[in-house]
């Protein structure tokens, strides 16, 4: 398979103003114990910038994301710089900072990836008194400025959320959103999390705990080995609503492309190519370029892993489909 960077992701901070009760970030002991010292700094991920430039081929795709990127100090400068030498930018972001980034935000963005997870009085609960409002009045400021920047709301699809839907949607009609994206919430069960931590250990003499922040209460079959939620008819409303449910037990399906056309930068210079499972590292930006990381020999042994249907956290990815990676 052709080895193609089309995306990359940059973990700007690992830092968040927001404290989500299912966050795997949040959970995560390596991500949230480590030395703020290690992070990488404005200059450090602009030199990763001119690496880009550098590469032969088409540009990639560059989604900016945490912890929560517009508390990054370099966010401003990272995006714009982005923007002015002809990149597509995107960001994952919980919507409350925008305002804060106002003459950079409507500018230099081509997507807002914004995360509200259900009708206001859940979501509130779920991240805070206010946030609801608050989120619709930055990105009704956003749009007013940049009418064409295109806005995916993403929802985790809790138990509370699946009785909600409808009233979810309609209050999302107040919102400048073009697309809801419904994921279902990521765990693994105690038998699936062994056989991961045994390969990491058996490839790659890696002790995975990071692993251990998506471990579910109790050690029955994880939820996406039950009987899968079916999206009913949304109705009609102004935006596109999509389902993207995980990988369940028993289905066959194509490797994931992500090893060969994404590369994540994690906010100590850490490389990987998923987000959410972050045990693994090809090594770090500090001591290798980006080719050498991408094309490495660690790079290639977690392809062959990948190919050969062995990870068992790639059960659980809503990604998986993914076949273009250009598209933010």
């Amino acid at each position: 398979m052709e080895r193609r960077l089309e995306m990359i992701h940059l973990q700007l901070t690992r830092q968040c103003n927001l404290n989500c009760w299912f966050c795997g970030q949040r959970k995560n002991s390596a991500l949230r114990d480590g030395k703020e010292s290690m992070a990488l700094k404005t200059e450090e991920w602009l030199g990763i910038v001119n690496e880009l430039d550098a590469a032969a081929g088409k540009k990639p795709s560059v989604m900016l994301w945490g912890g929560e990127p517009l508390m990054s100090p370099c966010f401003d400068e990272i995006a714009s710089t982005l923007h002015e030498r002809g990149y597509r930018v995107g960001i994952v972001t919980n919507g409350t900072l925008l305002d804060r980034h106002a003459e950079t935000v409507p500018y230099c963005l081509d997507k807002i990836y914004v995360s509200v997870d259900g009708p206001e009085q859940l979501h509130d609960s779920i991240r805070g008194a206010g946030t609801f409002r608050k989120i619709r009045e930055n990105l009704l400021a956003v749009k007013r400025a940049a009418p064409l920047l295109s806005v995916v709301c993403m929802a985790v699809l809790t138990e509370e959320l699946k009785g909600q839907l409808k009233e979810f949607f309609a209050e999302l009609s107040d919102f400048p959103v073009d697309e809801v994206l419904l994921q279902d919430m990521i765990v693994l069960n105690g038998r699936e999390i062994g056989e991961y931590k045994a390969v990491m250990e058996r490839e790659f003499s890696i002790e995975a705990e990071a692993v251990e922040s998506w471990r579910q209460s109790g050690e029955g079959d994880s939820e996406m080995e039950k009987a899968g939620f079916r999206l009913e008819e949304p109705g009609t409303h102004a935006f596109k609503v999509r389902y993207l449910p995980h990988v369940r037990s028993g289905e066959i399906v194509r490797p994931c492309l992500s090893p060969w056309r994404h590369l994540h930068i994690m906010w100590n210079g850490e490389t990987s190519f998923c987000t959410d499972f972050t045990d693994f590292s090809m090594g770090n930006v500090r001591e290798q370029p980006l080719e050498a990381l991408f094309r490495g020999e660690q790079a290639e042994k977690f392809r062959k892993l990948v190919e050969n249907g062995r990870n068992p956290a790639c059960r659980h990815c809503s990604w998986g489909d993914k076949e273009c990676f250009y598209e933010l």
